[in-house]
């Protein structure tokens, strides 16, 4: 960002907090309002080192009364909404600005396709190799429900509103009534802002966390086509005149509604109350999409043609079905475009009416008037546009049809594809079960790991029926999910499906045990071949199972059974990798190392037995959770990797972030698939993976080989230096003490309990908040703990074979992607974090020594990361690179730092009210406006 962008922004920032101002005067009252700058005032005195002003903060913020201290919290959560928007309106005009001077990367630039594709020219890729590649590859963004959006869909409404105002305020033909009418409205959005909830009063149910979700599905509806046009255009510019086929290289996932990993209220009825709901979605905007289409195409046989081959088809449909006659019957004859579309429209119309796992039959009533598979509706829309191109309508066909085609392509009939999720010990459990009431194996428990894998293998197909009444809850819960997958794949197929995830995968048997269940139920439902249709992903999310998960995947490929599946299903293997519990399990180095390098063996796995790897990336937001920029992670990763796609997960307060305004949503997957297509271009060139790759100026753009040995050493000194942490016996005391879990576990932010099984450990919390717990206090801990001891122990000659161990890291800094990103990820969370407010958290832990213990601890590692990340980075200070984004930081940091305080302040509160008091209600309260306004300070949650 320049001086002149800067600038702007500051500008902006500063417009809006004076609109705000405004409304909290007329809302809140003259005193509501000089408290807001008294303690900002404060805020920025303790920040520059005042003497006395961090005491007289904290007394002026213990003296409030609940109505007082509510319009505080509201005043600076709402800043910092106004902030984040201006920021990402900033970034937008930022990257349409460059795009008009025509200015373009040198290398890796702006993250466009039409940019990769330029690379893929210039490292020498022909237009045969750029057409398999476009075949092999792709992106699918898998939308979860972890519970990281603090956010109410009616606060996300209203700051979508203001948005629209803000970007028409930009219009310089504005006329003087027009801008003064527009800053009205928002000023109207911002008092409508103000007086809405800040906070849900209850916990969404898993279908109102899919509606969230599909909140965002207009922008994504809109996006793709444009993202396919403008990738045709650069594959025209680079290989002018070859004919590219271009595949639905995006698509999109969700696990709301199929992921039961410790989720009680994800059953069997409510993914087929989800798999209807997506389905609902998508067919009611096809059949939108008809009726604005229809408006469009009036031409009239009088003065176009259309072909011979489309005609007929009305003819056909109009005898076959009489509602499809009745639904033309009003049209005119000399206007086959629309009649075509009035046809389209109420196939849709009646797929819409049928159920997600409804038998039906094609050569039924029906089949003929409704469509069974998206296939049939892309089929019709080609016969209309390959007519309109043969009678003139080319422009007609490529403004009115080609983005229609995509969106059917791309999103089908269920709009995302979605996945089911479930923990593998819950399976072996229900299965044990299931053998023994079938009387197949009575112990199947109590085998081990090759006994396990016998009788899975040797009583594959099972055909026998089942009583399912005859066992226990849970398992009769699993027959009811796996039978419902058959019917949805009897039915239609597997288009509305995704994968099947098995989270906490640890052996071959984890993966076996759910194949056995699927085969199961379809030889009961009378599949086609006796198979259900959905690719089974293991879920490595341990540093342990990382590093067998290579030895899990060999067994499996050489398992008949399973191998005999797989190929079947077209022989790829989907594999998923945890970020998030990896490095609660070992730190944050350890799991980078652990997770590319798992990887690799993996890939080299797969390769030696002939099996494409997809692999799915299960990434949070949050720094900690394998957060960051999403583009430049996948650049850091194995080229090789990428040969077969890859899936993404984006979760939480990272939706709105990333699609909440179409402008960035479509420049996000433009820097997502540009990152796909480069890393997959890589992989086909010469090297070891691909890596050696030198573009036609003769600028190198090689990683390096990583010296395996020295990663290790960094990897086990990180490790033990976090496990020392968490192992300590008074550490789950500070964590629970010094950080908000308290008050995040009762946030209703989410429908999944934030604990496995309701235990009180640090192996039974779930990875999203613990990472949210450390961020809301400003420990950031997750995201950079024991990175300092790693790289001081190698700094003390701990490097093996490396003559200057040190100056090797700082060597692979620069030129390698993996090392690059891991440490600037971690530069950015130590920059984030604020010792002196941790430790202000800290004081909240009751046993003196237990705070000191840990607190030295966490103090004394914060100080070496941040040595480590300025000698490897050679800069003077954290995010110096960065100038921009280290003067956001510094500037939000006087607006969170208060309300840290003020938590702090009422968790103390918390403890000395009567329970069930109305104090204690308050208190709970305000925990919770603070939680959701430092959120929005940092710009992440967990």
């Amino acid at each position: 960002m320049t001086g002149v962008d800067q600038e702007r922004l500051r500008d902006e920032i500063r417009w809006l907090g004076e609109e705000l101002g405004h409304v909290l005067r007329e809302q809140a009252g003259e005193g509501a309002f000089d408290l807001v700058e008294e303690v900002r005032a404060l805020a920025r005195a303790r920040r520059e080192g005042e003497e006395g002003a961090e005491d007289r903060l904290l007394a002026r913020l213990e003296s409030l009364e609940p109505g007082a201290a509510e319009p505080l919290i509201g005043a600076l959560s709402v800043f910092f909404d106004l902030a984040n928007l201006a920021e990402d309106r900033q970034r937008v005009r930022v990257v349409r600005e460059r795009e008009r001077a025509g200015s373009t990367a040198s290398g890796r630039g702006e993250g466009t396709v039409a940019d990769a594709v330029r690379m893929l020219r210039e490292w020498g890729l022909g237009a045969e190799a750029v057409q398999a590649l476009l075949d092999d590859t792709g992106v699918e963004f898998v939308f979860t429900a972890h519970p990281t959006e603090a956010k109410r869909r009616s606060v996300r409404e209203k700051i979508r509103d203001l948005r629209g105002h803000l970007y028409d305020l930009d219009d310089p033909g504005l006329l003087p009534r027009e801008s003064r009418e527009l800053e009205a409205m928002v000023r109207a959005d911002l008092t409508g802002l103000w007086m809405t909830d800040f906070v849900r009063f209850r916990r969404p149910t898993v279908l109102e966390e899919l509606d969230r979700s599909l909140f965002f599905a207009g922008n994504l509806w809109a996006a793709a086509p444009r993202l396919f046009r403008e990738l045709r255009v650069a594959l025209e510019a680079s290989y002018p005149g070859h004919d590219f086929r271009i595949p639905s290289l995006v698509r999109f996932g969700t696990w709301i509604g199929g992921d039961r990993d410790g989720n009680p209220f994800v059953t069997a009825q409510v993914t087929r109350a989800s798999l209807a709901r997506l389905r609902e979605e998508a067919l009611t905007r096809h059949i939108e999409q008809a009726r604005l289409t229809r408006r469009s195409l009036s031409m009239s046989l009088r003065k176009a043609g259309a072909s011979d081959s489309l005609l007929e088809a009305i003819g056909k449909a109009v005898a076959a079905s009489p509602s499809l006659a009745e639904a033309v019957a009003h049209l005119s004859k000399d206007e086959p475009y629309r009649r075509w579309l009035a046809i389209v429209e109420s196939r849709l119309r009646r797929a819409l009416e049928a159920g997600v796992d409804e038998d039906s039959s094609p050569g039924s009533r029906r089949g003929a008037e409704a469509y069974e598979d998206p296939r049939e509706l892309v089929r019709d829309l080609k016969l209309m546009r390959e007519s309109l191109v043969a009678h003139g309508g080319s422009i007609l066909a490529d403004a009115h049809v080609d983005d229609w085609i995509c969106q059917a392509e791309v999103f089908g009939f269920s709009l995302m594809r979605l996945d089911v999720r479930q923990e593998s010990g819950r399976y072996h459990d229900d299965l044990a079960e299931i053998l023994a009431y079938l009387g197949i194996h009575d112990g199947y428990g109590e085998l081990d790991e090759e006994g396990r894998r016998r009788v899975l293998s040797d009583s594959m197909p099972c055909r026998a029926p089942l009583d399912a009444g005859a066992l226990s809850d849970e398992a009769r819960e699993t027959v009811a999910l796996f039978d419902l997958l058959a019917a949805v794949c009897r039915r239609s197929g597997p288009g509305s499906l995704g994968a099947h995830v098995i989270s906490m995968t640890h052996r071959p048997s984890d993966v076996l045990a759910v194949l056995w269940l699927s085969r199961w139920a379809a030889a009961r439902a009378g599949l086609d071949g006796e198979r259900l249709p959905v690719p089974i992903a293991p879920l490595f999310e341990t540093i342990d199972d990382l590093a067998s998960s290579a030895e899990t995947l060999e067994l499996l490929f050489e398992d008949p059974a399973y191998r005999e599946e797989l190929d079947a299903l077209g022989g790829r293997q989907m594999v998923m990798v945890g970020y998030s519990d990896s490095t609660k399990d070992g730190g944050y180095l350890a799991a980078a190392w652990n997770l590319f390098h798992s990887q690799s063996r993996m890939q080299a796995a797969a390769e030696a037995h002939g099996v494409p790897l997809v692999f799915f990336h299960g990434r949070g937001g949050a720094l900690g959770r394998g957060g960051g920029p999403a583009a430049r992670h996948i650049r850091s990763l194995p080229p090789a990797t990428l040969r077969a796609g890859l899936r993404i997960t984006e979760q939480g307060e990272v939706l709105a972030e990333r699609y909440d305004d179409r402008r960035v949503a479509g420049r996000h997957l433009q820097q997502m698939l540009s990152a796909v297509l480069e890393g997959g271009g890589r992989a086909l060139l010469p090297g070891p993976g691909g890596d050696e790759v030198v573009g036609a100026a003769g600028a190198s753009h090689a990683e390096p080989e990583l010296p395996e040995a020295l990663f290790e050493s960094l990897a086990r000194t990180s490790r033990e230096a976090y496990r020392t942490l968490v192992d300590h016996p008074g550490f789950i005391r500070y964590f629970e003490e010094a950080t908000p879990i308290q008050g995040i576990e009762d946030l209703p932010i989410g429908s999944r309990p934030a604990r496995r099984g309701g235990q009180r450990s640090l192996s039974s919390l779930r990875a999203i908040p613990w990472v949210f717990s450390w961020t809301q206090s400003r420990h950031m801990l997750p995201a950079w703990y024991g990175l300092g001891s790693a790289v001081e122990a190698v700094a003390r000659g701990a490097g093996g074979e490396h003559a200057d161990p040190m100056e090797t890291l700082r060597d692979l800094y620069r030129t390698s992607s993996f090392f690059r990103a891991t440490i600037d990820n971690a530069e950015l969370a130590l920059a984030k974090a604020d010792m002196g407010i941790a430790r202000i958290h800290g004081r909240l832990v009751e046993d003196a020594e237990v705070r000191r213990q840990i607190g030295e601890m966490i103090e004394a590692e914060f100080a070496r990361s941040r040595a480590a990340v300025l000698a490897l980075t050679g800069q003077a200070e954290l995010l110096d690179q960065v100038p921009w984004l280290k003067r956001s930081i510094q500037v939000r940091n006087p607006y969170v730092d208060p309300l840290n305080l003020l938590q702090v302040t009422l968790f103390r509160r918390l403890r000395t009210v009567p329970e069930g008091s109305e104090a204690e209600s308050d208190a709970r309260e305000l925990i919770r406006l603070t939680i959701q306004g430092i959120s929005g300070g940092l710009r992440t949650t967990g």
